[in-house]
């Protein structure tokens, strides 16, 4: 499961299957496939607020960063990091 985190409040991330539904079994990460095109549709969804963006742009948001991070290893994603790697798209 993944969990969003602002300040000091924590919530199970919606995975979004209302706007796509590449993956109902789950999240993924560190290849690129369905659970992490999930997996970068809902952050993207959820950071922005903003659907139709996030659904233009998350495709490239899994292949620059979700299928490279270590799916052996703990990771985190700031707001900076997905700002940076959604204006370097």
């Amino acid at each position: 499961m993944c969990v969003h985190q602002i300040d000091t409040s924590t919530y199970p991330l919606n995975p979004r299957l209302d706007l796509r539904p590449h993956s109902p079994t789950g999240f993924a990460w560190g290849y690129a496939g369905s659970g992490p095109s999930q997996l970068a549709l809902a952050i993207l969804a959820d950071y922005y607020g903003d659907d139709h963006f996030a659904l233009a742009r998350y495709m490239a948001f899994e292949f620059a960063v979700i299928a490279s991070l270590d799916p052996t290893k703990g990771w985190k994603l700031t707001g900076s990091d997905i700002e940076k790697a959604v204006l370097r798209q």
